[in-house]
């Protein structure tokens, strides 16, 4: 779920990127053992391909990820950004598949958009029934970029 509204940012923003960093934590206030570990994971190319992002972010939390531990907070950040009109590609990258990924990414976007979001997703990223789910009820509004956010006067 993270990686995927990261991802449609990214994306809505005309950019690619080529790492990403992977992180979960575990409570700061849990006396108990705390563990905090960051991975950055690379790709083989630039990319604004869920399915590639998703990939090398799922490789970055079987890495880190240890049992036992109570997780409090998880996160990604996608790094070496760059726009996609500028971009320019290396000869010994093989790009032919990129075409049909762009077709797939862009119909999970037009889906999204005239349906609703996290009607198409990958895997279990929006699984009503897991036993667990993102805490957003402390959420600040997000003012500058929702118009139903702003406070109403009067």
């Amino acid at each position: 779920l993270y990686v995927a509204r990261a991802v449609k940012r990214m994306r809505e923003d005309g950019s690619i990127c080529k790492m990403i960093g992977v992180y979960i934590q575990t409570s700061r206030f849990d006396k108990s053992e705390r563990y905090s570990p960051y991975i950055v994971v690379q790709m083989h190319e630039h990319t604004d391909d869920l399915l590639l992002i998703t990939k090398a972010a799922m490789k970055g939390i079987d890495q880190i990820f240890k049992k036992g531990f109570k997780y409090k907070k998880a996160g990604i950040v996608l790094l070496e950004i760059t726009d996609k009109s500028k971009f320019v590609p290396d000869l010994f990258t093989d790009y032919s598949h990129r075409h049909e990924r762009e077709k797939l990414s862009d119909a999970i976007e037009a889906i999204s958009v005239r349906f609703g979001k996290n009607l198409v997703t990958l895997g279990i990223a929006n699984n009503q029934e897991a036993s667990w789910h993102m805490n957003q009820n402390l959420r600040s509004p997000s003012y500058l970029t929702k118009w139903s956010d702003l406070p109403r006067i009067g």
